[in-house]
């Protein structure tokens, strides 16, 4: 053996340490004085890295297994009781406590009998912790003064300072922060006086994070920022991951979500490298809260209740009910009857009870109260938070109490209208701005924004609406990734709404009209806004697990296709899929929150009056942008030309133009089956079809007529529903709009002044992707583009693939698919072109890097997309968009193979002649209606983006 660790040259000390990494092994010669000291060293060994380097203890526990079969039972030999220790570190790392807590116990025992007290005693400071996680925090408080008082007996202070580190975390479990910070300082002094700079660093972390539950902020990250210091000094990565998640927890608290999200997703890596399964159980439930927080709900409860069944195999059943109040609160805020919030908190709450945990018990009557209030139970939920505002502020816990006594002042202004409300919300806004409290910020400025509409002051009004405005972008500004981005505004809309209430004319008096272009714009599309302008905050980098999840997905979208094919059952072969596509969109989140920590920084987005003045601009004689605007129940539009700016107030009752919206749905969909129908039955249907066009006609645009003018050219911003209308198809009585206009669809103003910057391009060689192995009229289509364009690439059966588009169409100015769409309404971003090689999906499209082509989606569905608050669209039109592309052609729904072939030969023989795709496509649409008078037939396909 090397390392002068031989029976004739023996280091116990060295060995132990050869031994604990793996790079020696135990000698068979050594005596039983050399057994008893090498014993000794591997639990000192174990003992300073179960909790920072818990690998090795694996190591050393095998080495005392061994030790303790050469010792062969040798009288008052401690090494029993010493492999027990160790073998209990093992558990503890590996989650498994019970097991740890009868090892302790027995480990205990063999040492007293052994007359070693202090060894004894010495045991009780990780039952501790054992004892803390397994929620059992009366007896780990009482174990804890019992050994921490014997230690001290003993003389033993740096073994007393370990349980003082504990008690300060079982103090912090049970709310008792004040003492808690008295644990702590105790533990760092005397880890300093041992020099025992880990566990001084340690206590330090556990002391801010004492100070930060009280809101001391500030003292917080001073107190972190020695830890680091203390960690700068010595290789001890868990103490770096645990610096790493509590600084990313006050940024939480603090409503800075973008740096807490990369810290906490970072902790997260270190932990999981580490194998330290409750320190990564605890990171993935502070990720759930941010997911809560930024309102990604259906995330959020999947992280959540995984993070549960976490916790419980591992026996932390305190951490459990924290994490179902987080859970109770993501349901309810996605359906506030959902039977399982009452459930969920009535479970935290058997436990917090249990354990006496009070802040616990007040955080579910806070949780239960919210409820109440969304449920309109205004009576109960002042109740409820007045009580639990009152034991916030008793175990000084300001935060907390801020939120509960937000909450009763909403409550009480909802019942009887406090008298002394503003003041009350001043008072809340500056105690929530002082300790950096988003989200009660927020909610505080709009109760006073509301307050002073009520006064009509509108001034001040307008002030505290347009601050909430400022917090809510300069936190969206931050994070990355479109759904993040958009769940946060989707949650934080109000006041944009309200903004734009005041543009409107909250008193009946309208702004200037550009006021409310700009105000409706504010919420609107922009993720999509922010992707056009900086197209390089795209999706991240290279991630193997990213690769490995795509080529599995490809692999079950393929397996899926055969089975439909073959007309097997596809359900479990579904819900597999729909399994790795959430598991996919995940792991590309965490990768875009480590990426853009390091340096990647988004682009924001908004129209402003420079740009307005760009697009009118652009717009030539004739042409004109229509943007619909909804507010409460009124339907109204802003339209831009050349020379002006005008609104056109209530145009509609909203809820009558959704009834529209359905009747007018109802016809194209009863045309699906046309084929089979008698030609007067279809005439029947094609009567009814236009009926319905022109009541819903009659709405929303006969109204907009007298102020349009002659505008020939139009660029319709539709709101909510609306975006699934062909707007050509709107008939007044005497014709289609569509006969006699060219018409574009755009998702907001900003996107359609950057589209509009994206010349058209000049085609003269279209790449064609056909699927003309399971579509017949495919193969039509394709040889229709060669026969028009002749230089045209055209890829048929099983050259139609992704691969084929990745290499071909970075160059191209048209591409053409002819395929299988699916629109996937639960999941948008896997929306996908059915290719030869898989599906290529929206998140596909987005990483093309086309430069500028005209894209035409011939396939069913290409053009819808979903319909969200803010008129933020998801789908394969966006896809397209933010992957490169100049402008979209896409189908709003199903349409006929043959009348389909028609319309594109006639459409591309437009563009070659030189017609812009809005144009090419009028000319198509009046060639069908020809042959096919029913909309069906001739309006499906829409421009996106622009003429």
């Amino acid at each position: 053996m090397t390392d002068g660790s031989s029976a004739h040259s023996f280091d116990a000390k060295i060995l132990a340490q050869a031994l604990a990494s793996g790079n020696g092994s135990l000698p068979t010669d050594i005596s039983a004085n050399q057994r008893e000291a090498l014993a000794w060293e591997l639990k000192d060994a174990a003992l300073a890295c179960w909790s920072t380097n818990p690998t090795q203890v694996s190591s050393i526990a095998a080495a005392l297994q061994q030790l303790l079969a050469l010792d062969d039972n040798t009288p008052a030999s401690p090494i029993p009781a010493l492999r027990d220790s160790v073998a209990a570190y093992e558990a503890i790392a590996a989650g498994r406590m019970t097991e740890a807590d009868t090892l302790l116990q027995q480990a205990a025992g063999k040492f007293r009998a052994l007359g070693l007290a202090s060894a004894a005693a010495q045991t009780q400071v990780p039952r501790v912790l054992v004892l803390c996680m397994q929620g059992r925090l009366d007896d780990a408080e009482r174990c804890g003064i019992a050994a921490r008082d014997e230690l001290l007996a003993l003389g033993d202070t740096h073994a007393a300072s370990r349980v003082s580190l504990n008690l300060g975390q079982l103090s912090c479990e049970r709310s008792h922060f004040g003492v808690a910070v008295t644990h702590f300082e105790s533990a760092i002094a005397g880890f300093r006086h041992a020099d025992d700079r880990e566990r001084a660093a340690q206590s330090s972390i556990g002391l801010a994070d004492a100070l930060a539950a009280t809101g001391e902020f500030e003292a917080a990250l001073q107190h972190y920022a020695e830890a680091r210091g203390e960690r700068s000094t010595g290789s001890w990565p868990v103490l770096a991951a645990l610096c790493d998640e509590s600084a990313a927890l006050i940024r939480l608290a603090r409503g800075e979500y973008a740096p807490a999200l990369a810290g906490l997703e970072e902790a997260r890596r270190q932990y999981q490298q580490l194998q330290m399964p409750q320190h990564l159980a605890n990171a993935e439930r502070q990720l759930g809260q941010v997911y809560l927080e930024l309102h990604l709900l259906p995330e959020a409860i999947a992280l959540l209740q995984n993070t549960i069944d976490r916790f419980m195999s591992l026996e932390m059943h305190l951490e459990a009910a924290w994490t179902r109040v987080e859970l109770a609160n993501a349901i309810a805020r996605q359906h506030a009857e959902d039977p399982r919030v009452d459930t969920v908190l009535s479970q935290a709450e058997h436990v917090f009870v249990a354990e006496a945990q009070v802040a616990g018990q007040a955080t579910v009557a806070l949780a239960r109260a919210e409820q109440a209030t969304n449920l309109g139970q205004v009576d109960r939920a002042l109740k409820l938070a007045s009580g639990a505002e009152a034991t916030f502020r008793r175990l000084d816990m300001p935060a907390s109490a801020i939120r509960a006594a937000l909450l009763v002042a909403e409550c009480a202004g909802a019942r009887n209208g406090a008298i002394d409300a503003r003041d009350t919300f001043s008072h809340l806004l500056s105690s929530a701005h002082s300790r950096g409290l988003l989200s009660i910020e927020l909610r505080a400025l709009l109760q006073l924004g509301y307050l002073a509409c009520g006064e009509r002051d509108y001034d001040l009004a307008k002030s505290h609406f347009e601050r909430a405005v400022a917090l809510v972008e300069e936190q969206r500004f931050r994070l990355v990734g479109d759904d993040l981005r958009y769940a946060f505004q989707n949650s934080t809309v109000a006041p944009y709404r309200e903004l734009l209430r005041l543009a409107l004319g909250a008193d009946g008096e309208q702004s200037n009209t550009f006021a409310i272009v700009l105000a409706l714009e504010r919420f609107r599309a922009r993720a999509l806004a922010d992707r056009l302008g900086s197209v390089a905050t795209v999706q991240g980098g290279t991630n193997a697990r990213l690769d490995e999840l795509h080529h599995r997905l490809s692999w079950s979208q393929r397996r899926l296709r055969r089975l439909h094919e073959e007309g097997e059952d596809t359900g479990v072969a579904d819900a597999e899929l729909r399994q790795l596509e959430n598991e996919y969109l995940e792991v590309q989140r965490r990768s875009r929150l480590v990426l853009h920590e390091r340096g990647a920084k988004p682009a924001a987005t908004n129209i402003d009056h420079r740009m307005l003045t760009a697009l009118q601009e652009a717009l030539r004689e004739a042409a004109a942008v229509v943007e619909y605007g909804v507010l409460d129940d009124e339907l109204f539009a802003c339209i831009v030309d050349g020379q002006s700016v005008r609104v056109v107030r209530h145009i509609a009752l909203w809820s009558d133009v959704e009834g529209a919206i359905r009747r007018v749905q109802f016809q194209m969909d009863a045309m699906r089956t046309s084929r089979l129908l008698p030609q007067q039955h279809v005439r029947q249907l094609e009567a009814r079809a236009r009926h319905a066009l022109q009541q819903l006609h009659a709405m929303i645009w006969a109204p907009l007529t007298a102020t349009l003018g002659e505008a020939k050219r139009l660029l319709v911003v539709p709101h909510s529903k609306l975006g699934a209308i062909a707007f050509a198809a709107l008939h007044d009585g005497n014709g289609y709009l569509g006969e006699n206009a060219e018409i574009a669809i755009a998702p907001s103003l900003a996107v359609a002044a950057q589209v509009l910057a994206r010349r058209a391009p000049t085609i003269a060689a279209p790449l064609v992707l056909a699927d003309t192995k399971r579509l017949a009229h495919a193969i039509a289509e394709a040889d229709a583009v060669q026969e028009i364009f002749p230089r045209a690439q055209v890829r048929t059966r099983d050259d139609a693939s992704g691969d084929a588009l990745r290499q071909l169409g970075r160059t191209a100015e048209c591409i053409h698919f002819a395929c299988h769409g699916v629109f996937r309404s639960d999941n948008p971003m896997f929306s996908a072109l059915e290719l030869a090689d898989g599906n290529f999906s929206a998140i596909d499209a987005e990483k093309l890097n086309l430069t500028n082509p005209l894209v035409v989606l011939s396939a069913c569905d290409s053009g819808v997309a979903t319909e969200a608050e803010g008129d933020e669209v998801f789908g394969l039109v966006r896809a397209f968009l933010i992957g490169g592309a100049s402008r979209v052609v896409a189908s709003l729904w199903p349409v006929d193979d043959d009348t389909t072939v028609e319309w594109m030969k006639v459409f591309y023989r437009s563009l070659q002649a030189g017609a812009a795709p809005a144009q090419a496509g009028l000319q198509a649409q009046q060639a069908v209606r020809e042959q096919h008078p029913h909309p069906f037939h001739w309006a499906a396909f829409v421009t996106f983006g622009a003429w």
